[in-house]
């Protein structure tokens, strides 16, 4: 997964837990990290639920090409990438996407994430 201990505002994606402020539950979805899943509440009435946390606003995940350099293969790369923009986005996280010659600036909604994910797909390594 992305870090970003190179002193940028950002952070990646192993930053995530520890700095968000818990704010509730919402119903588990599919495909979401099971460390988000509030096992004690799923204990006490058998529903399945997610925490939620609030993020300060300046907070996103910044997904860059050099984050993948020990994957071996372009579409392999490009396969994480993928993965991890999926899953902020399905989160609900604000991110970013840096390729070599293209940078796409923070952002949450559908349309960027089709952006990121266009991106990825005419990507020419």
């Amino acid at each position: 997964m992305p870090n970003s201990a190179d002193g940028d505002e950002h952070r990646g994606m192993t930053e995530m837990a520890g700095d968000d402020d818990f704010a509730g539950f919402r119903r588990f979805r599919p495909g979401e990290n099971h460390r988000q899943i509030a096992w004690k509440a799923l204990a006490r009435d058998d529903v399945l639920r997610a925490k939620q946390y609030t993020q300060p606003s300046s907070y996103h995940q910044a997904f860059r090409w050099r984050d993948v350099s020990g994957i071996a293969g372009t579409e392999n790369k490009l396969s994480q990438l993928c993965q991890w923009i999926c899953t902020a986005h399905q989160q609900g996280n604000r991110f970013s996407l840096h390729l070599p010659g293209l940078s796409i600036a923070a952002g949450h909604d559908s349309a960027h994430f089709h952006r990121c994910l266009s991106a990825l797909a005419e990507y020419e390594g």
